[in-house]
Parts: structure tokens; C-alpha cells; sequence
């Protein structure tokens, strides 16, 4: 009983053990247009974090107050929301994607053992509809697994690799091929003001104009 007690313990020692080496990351990406990105303040950088199975993280991409993405032809989107990694591996993870406008949530879907293979991490293709609009895009994403893979091409040296641990070290800010508007179908769109803004601001000119003409008579 002593031994069985034992050997109980030591079991339960190691998974909290393993438990404690598993990582929490969140990227908070301001995205400014033209490419350009810059972490928030007390944002994780993706770039060089290398994911672990069993690390976890929340990824925040918006875009600065002046614009926002349209779809302007609905499409399934691949990988809309991926980071690029350096070593070609079969991946799976499970995640939950968030699109949202005006801090309002416009999109959500969610998947279990999603298989990525090759070069990305986070979602496959994701379906958006013609219209939809969103200023945010958020993933919460859980690795659970990464082994080599190199058999898109049976010639490669590394398939020698195939099936050992891969490395999943995170090589950008957006995803895999770039911000939303990079994919064929969707926009990034500047917010303009409003008629009624430039109405009120032309008869406002308009009365200071007359105003003035008024002073000098």
C-alpha cells in the first residue's frame, strides 16, 4: 500500500511539474495601415516566442481609430487568422475567433483539434460573409501538439525529422500572408465623417464668412 501510495505521488509531483512549465502569452497589435503594426503597452511580442504544446495565447489585432475591414466579397478565407512559424511540422491546437466592431461582437467561431500543416499556427480557413465589418480580430488559441513534417517534399533532408517535436517559434506580427485586406475580398476602409458633419462644418464657414464680411462694412 505504502509503494502504491508512493508511486501515486510521484506521478501527481510530475504532471503539476508539467503543468507549471506551460505558458500564457498575450499580443496586443495596434495595426496602422500599409503593414505597419506596434505592440500596446504590456503586450507579449509573437515575435520569438517559441509556443510549447500546451501554451496558450490570446492574440488582439485592431486597427487604429480612423479605419476598419470590410468583406467586400465573402470568401473562405486561408488561414485568416495564423501566425508564420520557422519549422515545417503537422500542428493542433483548439481556439475561439472573435471578430468584433465598435467593441461589438459581429463573429465567433470556434474549433477542437484544428490541424495545421506546415508553416502556420492558429486558425485554417475561416468563412466571412460579403458586408460583414470588423475593427478587431481576437484568437485565443491552445497548442496541444507539433511534430515535424517535411513530406511535402519526400526529397528534403529533414523529412529524416518527420515525427520528432517541432520547433513553433512565432516569426510576425499579422497573420502568416499579412493584415485581413492583404486577402483577395476584403478592404481596409477609412472612416470619414459623417454628411451631416460636413454639412454642419460648411454652414459654420459659411457664417464666419458672413460674419466677417459683416465687421468690415
Amino acid at each position: 500500500m505504502k509503494k502504491l501510495t508512493s508511486v501515486v505521488g510521484i506521478l501527481a509531483v510530475f504532471l503539476l511539474v508539467e503543468q507549471s512549465f506551460a505558458a500564457s502569452y498575450n499580443f496586443d497589435i495596434l495595426y496602422n495601415g500599409g503593414g505597419s503594426t506596434s505592440l500596446e503597452t504590456g503586450s507579449d511580442d509573437p515575435i520569438g516566442t517559441n509556443l510549447q504544446p500546451g501554451d496558450t495565447y490570446t492574440w488582439n489585432l485592431h486597427t487604429n481609430a480612423s479605419s476598419f475591414w470590410r468583406v467586400d466579397t465573402g470568401d473562405s478565407f486561408f488561414p485568416l487568422g495564423a501566425f508564420g512559424v520557422n519549422e515545417s511540422a503537422i500542428r493542433t491546437g483548439d481556439f475561439d475567433l472573435v471578430l468584433r466592431n465598435n467593441g461589438t461582437n459581429v463573429f465567433f467561431t470556434s474549433e477542437v483539434a484544428a490541424t495545421m500543416q506546415w508553416v502556420h499556427v492558429g486558425t485554417n480557413a475561416i468563412s466571412l460573409a460579403t458586408g460583414l465589418e470588423f475593427d478587431e480580430m481576437q484568437l485565443s488559441f491552445a497548442l496541444t501538439s507539433a511534430v515535424v513534417d517535411y513530406s511535402f517534399d519526400p526529397l528534403l533532408p529533414e523529412n529524416a525529422l518527420n515525427g520528432n517535436p517541432s520547433d513553433t517559434t512565432i516569426n510576425g506580427r499579422m497573420s502568416i500572408f499579412g493584415a485581413p485586406e492583404a486577402y483577395s475580398g476584403i478592404s481596409l476602409v477609412s472612416v470619414v465623417p459623417e454628411p451631416e458633419f460636413y454639412a454642419m462644418l460648411l454652414a459654420g464657414i459659411g457664417l464666419l464668412g458672413i460674419a466677417a464680411r459683416r465687421r468690415k462694412v
